[in-house]
């Protein structure tokens, strides 16, 4: 069998990315399993669990501070509600591109590159199960996501990324944002309908005598939202609250009290 090396020496909190269509995707190994039990330990002699995270960057980031480290990346196209959260076993202690399965090319088209060495996030957002053993069983949580780790080559989770850009991209072409179209390229477009939603529904509403009541109950929609879905980055935070304090001060609520009531009320 010939193994192509993609990384060696690893260590648990080894960050890696991968640029993948003009975007860089970041993973990070989160734990290291060297003593499975037989008849998994010839084989199958080093365990390594890696999670990538949702977030991806146009242009790579200079420093550890500027990289999302919790949010893991769900896929919604080509598997169903699955957080990316791999494991990746091998005989020889490191991660490598292997002959014997499809996309062996990627070798020679993606390349795994060391970023740094950082303390694993706890806990992730979806919440993982951490069973880093063999066989892999598969969990689900209450909001029907897989949470446990899916054994899968290296090849065969950049394909997995690959393929799943491909769909989200068609469907980010497919909508029309009304408040928010600058997210388009770096928010899931399921997460842009629902932040609209909830902008639509306080325009609906925003009349003065029940106006604090309204943006309040927004304010308070966008951090449950945020809490289940962990898209409201510095950008996205900016944005919503422009939009509110427009919203609410144009209905005729002073300003002062609009930036009150979003300033006490919002978690992001």
């Amino acid at each position: 069998m010939q193994n192509d090396i993609a990384a060696s020496d690893i260590k648990k909190g080894d960050l890696f990315y991968v640029e993948l269509n003009e975007r860089f995707f970041f993973m990070q190994v989160i734990h290291i399993t060297t003593d499975l039990p037989a008849p998994y330990n010839q084989a199958h002699k080093f365990g390594y669990f890696v999670v990538v995270f949702e977030k991806t960057y146009k242009t790579l980031p200079v420093e550890i501070e500027a990289l999302e480290l919790s949010k893991v990346y769900v896929t919604r196209y080509l598997w169903k509600k699955t957080a990316l959260y791999v494991s990746m076993w091998n005989s020889e202690p490191n991660i490598g591109f292997t002959d014997e399965l499809m996309h062996y090319d990627y070798k020679d088209r993606y390349k795994l590159q060391f970023f740094a060495n950082t303390k694993v996030s706890e806990p992730f957002n979806p919440p993982l199960i951490y069973d880093f053993v063999l066989p892999a069983v598969s969990t689900e949580n209450e909001d029907e996501i897989t949470v446990s780790h899916q054994p899968l080559s290296l090849q065969m989770l950049l394909w997995a990324l690959l393929e799943e850009e491909k769909k989200r991209n068609a469907k980010r072409k497919n909508i029309t944002p009304l408040y928010f179209n600058s997210w388009k390229e770096e928010v899931e477009p399921d997460h842009i309908l629902k932040a609209e939603k909830v902008i639509t529904a306080l325009q609906l509403n925003a009349n003065p005598k029940g106006l604090d009541k309204a943006l309040k109950k927004a304010v308070v929609a966008l951090n449950k939202l945020d809490e289940k879905l962990g898209f409201i980055g510095t950008m996205e935070a900016e944005d919503l609250y422009e939009c509110l304090l427009a919203i609410a001060v144009n209905a005729g609520l002073e300003e002062e009290r609009a930036l009150e009531i979003i300033e006490s009320t919002r978690d992001w």
